[in-house]
């Protein structure tokens, strides 16, 4: 959130798939039966190690919440997030997690816990149009309630923009062999941004 500086995504679980590993497994995250609410994959650590402690106490405590295994996090974060329609994904040791990219890619809606989650990555989308941001302490608290009453238009909504955004939210192959299976991706938006800095000289980093 500095003058000039800009961040970029993670790499996320679809890195290096060329278009049509991409195109495959976003039919995948989109054909499957969400048959969960939610689902949360972190550990306790970090500034905000309370708010997140709350958060699983809740997930555990909902029939229609599933957290991931302490034991074996990342076997299980794949699966639960093609089951469920919202990913909770609270800040831990800075605001930025490479699982909001992840669950942009799997099709599952990221919910956010601190309003300037929003604001990251803005060369490669808008996440406030991708994600819910549930911010008050009040309303931190019954999360499961607030997720329950989001009207499914609205769900159907940011499934869309998920969708719209997914190559931006990961690196692809540029060794695919040919032009056709490649695609726009973190990488070429970041080049893309970088080179517009440039020509318009819109920031004192650049200048200097």
């Amino acid at each position: 959130f500095t003058e000039g500086v800009f961040s970029i995504p993670y790499p996320s679980v679809a890195c290096g798939l060329t278009r049509t590993g991409l195109n495959q497994l976003l039919v995948e995250s989109r054909m499957g039966d969400r048959a969960f609410l939610a689902t949360g994959s972190f550990g306790f650590h970090g500034p905000w190690i309370q708010l997140r402690s709350s958060l699983y106490d809740q997930c555990e405590a909902a029939f229609d919440c599933l957290h991931s295994s302490q034991t074996d996090i990342y076997k299980d974060y794949r699966q639960n997030s093609l089951k469920a329609t919202f990913c909770l994904q609270p800040p831990g040791d800075s605001l930025s997690r490479k699982g909001i990219i992840d669950s942009i890619v799997l099709g599952c809606i990221p919910v956010l816990f601190q309003p300037l989650q929003e604001s990251l990555w803005p060369w490669h989308m808008p996440l406030s149009n991708l994600t819910v941001m549930i911010a008050t302490p009040h309303r931190q608290s019954q999360v499961m309630q607030e997720l329950r009453q989001i009207k499914a238009e609205k769900i159907k909504e940011l499934q869309a923009n998920l969708l719209k955004f997914a190559t931006r939210a990961t690196y692809g192959s540029h060794f695919a062999g040919n032009i056709e299976n490649t695609y726009e991706d973190a990488f070429d938006a970041a080049l893309i941004n970088v080179w517009r800095a440039v020509k318009t000289d819109s920031t004192k980093q650049w200048k200097a």
